[in-house]
């Protein structure tokens, strides 16, 4: 995807900000490269001006960055999940900003929510309606939630799912069989959405609807990313998360 490139976020008009929107309402997912020459924590969060305010994070820093590095997280393959899913409202927006990239790998990963939906409405549609239901159970140091997979909000639909081992998970056994259905999924390499950022580029994804990850890399090498919230509530207007299914009659 070719990528937006933007000097001053705070100096959009709406015409050019409700662009940046669509493609989000209709990709999922963004990319906004910065000038050469820019402050790249700055620039981070100067995307406040289009993105909403920050949504803080227990190991940010004091302005609402996370530095994602070989200390913070082992170099290893990651699955794509949704952030913050043990939060009782995860956040709605994820911005990866690259610093440094891997040469051996630490590609980002992406996988479309609505296709994941379609796809478990053709293959199971018995359990689907089980999802909407609070069948996950998301543990992390001193938070915990229980939570669906799916939900509605408004006319669309939203998804939370992680399955990797930062987090403590336990499944309702109605949902057992659909949990490792989604599972199966996300880790075939056809239904994922791979690329990896270069820096000064920033990822931005509808943390409502897309899944991501990470590719593995050689833990020699350095990978250094800055990694924010946004709430989506944007000066320009609220922006349009989640997503319409195809197989909308199966919710």
């Amino acid at each position: 995807m070719e990528p937006f490139h933007i000097a001053d976020p705070s100096s959009l008009s709406d015409d050019e900000a409700f662009a940046i929107y669509r493609r989000m309402t209709e990709e999922g997912w963004i990319v906004v490269e910065s000038p050469e020459n820019a402050d790249l924590d700055e620039a981070l969060l100067s995307m406040q001006a289009i993105f909403g305010g920050v949504v803080f994070h227990p190991y940010s820093r004091e302005e609402g960055v996370v530095v994602i590095d070989n200390l913070y997280r082992p170099p290893r393959a990651m699955l794509p999940h949704t952030d913050g899913t043990y939060y009782p409202q995860p956040p709605a927006l994820m911005c990866l900003q690259c610093i440094i990239a891997a040469t051996t790998g630490g590609a980002s990963t992406l996988v479309d929510g609505a296709k994941l939906y379609d796809h478990l409405a053709s293959e199971l549609p018995d359990d689907l309606p089980r999802l909407f239901e609070p069948v996950l159970g998301v543990e992390r140091e001193d938070h915990f939630v229980e939570s669906p997979v799916f939900w509605r909000a408004d006319d669309r639909l939203r998804i939370r799912f992680r399955i990797d081992e930062t987090i403590k998970l336990t499944i309702a056994p109605a949902a057992d069989r659909a949990v490792e259905a989604i599972r199966r999924f996300i880790e075939v390499p056809a239904n994922q959405l791979v690329f990896t950022l270069q820096p000064r580029q920033t990822l931005i994804v509808d943390n409502t609807r897309m899944l991501h990850g990470r590719t593995a890399y050689d833990g020699r090498e350095q990978r250094k990313m800055n990694r924010v919230h946004f709430d989506g509530r944007s000066p320009h207007g609220d922006l349009v998360l989640g997503f319409l299914p195809r197989a909308e009659g199966q919710a």
